[in-house]
């Protein structure tokens, strides 16, 4: 169920670039800390950090343990927040030229190097 939920979540996020609507997207890093640092603050209660040793837990900066291996939810919590992204926590690039909604049996290209991207407007 995990494998579902990640095609899911990515699905749901990429639609608007798959519909031709936007050319890139992109997680605000703000967004990125907040869901890493409640993930570790949530590992932190689990058996993993109980004082075991396990290849899931290494030390990270500043001596704190850092797990990148677990997910301290339920599947069933991953596939509710799969189905309802936040979408404020992305922002959408918008180049020119638009792709072309994505049609099975052709090709789809999401970036064409550096000089597409630095004409991107930034939407979100």
């Amino acid at each position: 169920m995990a494998a579902e939920n990640s095609v899911n979540y990515a699905l749901r996020i990429l639609r608007p670039v798959l519909d031709g609507k936007a050319s890139a997207a992109d997680l605000k890093i703000e967004a990125e800390h907040r869901y890493v640092d409640r993930i570790q603050a949530d590992l932190q209660k689990t058996v993993w950090f109980s004082g075991c040793q396990s290849w899931y837990v290494r030390d990270g900066e500043g001596g704190k343990k850092w797990n990148a291996m677990s997910y301290p939810w339920s599947q069933g919590h991953f596939w509710y927040r799969s189905v309802f992204p936040t979408w404020s926590d992305w922002s959408f690039s918008v180049c020119m030229p638009l792709l072309k909604p994505y049609r099975p049996n052709h090709n789809l290209i999401l970036a064409s190097g550096a000089n597409e991207i630095e004409r991107c407007q930034i939407k979100g």
